[in-house]
């Protein structure tokens, strides 16, 4: 895992940036995450701010430029010392996926970069109702990185129970998410997490560098498909390939004990391999059972355990904010439901055989996850209209 966390900063301009209270809550975490005292970035690398180039074209980023020249604050977008990554997205979560996507490049690019964990901050935030613990707060995501062994920590908050995003949440995302994938849910309930949706989070270059390639990403909700991928995601860890003609003979070596052991995932003394096909085997053996398989050159160990994961998630509550989506109007909250939806039914659908997918089984989720948006439609309605 981590042995010396090098945190890397990926501030997320606001889409349209054009209210006075966001400009100066940007410009206070800005000067945050450029100062080393706050331990908020820690990498040799600069902080990332990802602009959409709507906004640029918008001027709103200009506005912003002005602004911060107007209050002497001009060196805060110092290019020396912030890489400024300007993007097309068509949404928010496409914006901090080329955050992402810059910060593991030039890990790759340079042997110099130190940098094993992302800390994601939105910059939309109108109002935090305590800075200086909600900076401390920032911080610990990060920090829980390398002291808990965690892969991924999200920033849970609070919010005015009336406001848009609480609704959304209690209304809309909770009980979609029981409908579809409800061992999630329960998992997330579990660990507290009342946001799953939350853009303040942490997560190791491991846990992203194996879920960004092979895992769907989405331009919106991409929080909470990370989730479900991480809580849902049976790959434990990879072998070299001299482990397979072993395999092959059903033979488990001393070397490939001390391999599971090391990774967490000890085999029992009485386990047994069984080759599947060319490149599958099955080792069974006491309460866990695991499935080898060759692919891109490695053999990839996966669970067939239920509950046995190797991703660790966690959870910091960063204290009460507000943001742009608290003025979200009717319409809007009712986007964000149906766009949860379509989120979950596809990855319902993906895990679940894919093109053989149980048709029968996905009709009847579907029809309860239809009546649960349209009581939500009532509900949202009678607190924003």
């Amino acid at each position: 895992m981590i042995n010396k966390m090098s945190t890397r900063v990926s501030l997320i301009f606001p889409y349209i940036g054009n209210d006075d209270k966001v400009r100066d809550k940007l410009i206070q975490i800005i000067a945050a995450v450029r100062d080393p005292a706050n331990n908020l970035h820690t990498s040799n690398k600069n902080p990332v701010l990802i602009v959409n180039n709507d906004t640029i074209y918008r001027k709103m980023y200009e506005k912003f430029e002005g602004y911060l020249g107007a209050r002497g604050k001009g060196d805060l977008l110092n290019k020396n010392k912030i890489d400024i990554t300007p993007t097309w997205a068509v949404d928010t979560c496409q914006m901090w996926l080329a955050g992402f996507g810059k910060i593991i490049d030039d890990k790759r690019e340079d042997d110099n970069d130190k940098t094993t964990c992302i800390l994601q901050i939105p910059g939309d935030l109108s109002d935090v109702r305590d800075f200086p613990d909600f900076l401390n707060k920032l911080s610990l995501l990060s920090a829980n990185i390398e002291a808990n062994r965690s892969d991924f920590v999200i920033g849970d908050f609070e919010v005015e129970p009336e406001k848009a995003k609480h609704l959304i949440d209690m209304f809309g995302t909770y009980p979609l998410i029981f409908n579809w994938f409800p061992d999630v849910a329960k998992n997330l309930q579990n660990k507290g997490i009342k946001r799953p949706r939350s853009e303040f989070l942490a997560a190791s270059l491991e846990f992203l560098e194996k879920m960004l390639p092979f895992k769907r990403k989405f331009a919106y909700e991409e929080t909470l498909a990370l989730l479900i991928h991480a809580l849902s995601d049976t790959y434990l860890f990879s072998i070299g390939t001299e482990f397979e003609n072993d395999l092959n003979r059903g033979i488990i070596q001393k070397e490939l004990r001390d391999k599971f052991k090391i990774e967490g995932f000890p085999i029992s003394e009485c386990a047994k391999v069984t080759k599947e096909n060319e490149d599958k085997w099955m080792i069974t053996g006491g309460e866990r059972t695991y499935n080898v398989k060759k692919e891109g050159g490695e053999l990839n160990v996966n669970s067939d355990t239920k509950g046995l994961n190797k991703w660790k998630i966690a959870k910091v509550n960063i204290g009460v904010i507000q943001d742009i989506e608290e003025s979200r109007g009717f319409r809007g909250a009712n986007d964000q439901i149906e766009r949860t939806e379509r989120l979950l039914k596809l990855l319902w659908r993906e895990m679940n055989g894919g093109d053989d997918f149980d048709v029968d089984k996905f009709e009847r989720l579907d029809r309860r996850s239809t009546a649960i948006r349209e009581a939500a439609i009532v509900s949202l309605g009678n607190f924003l209209r």
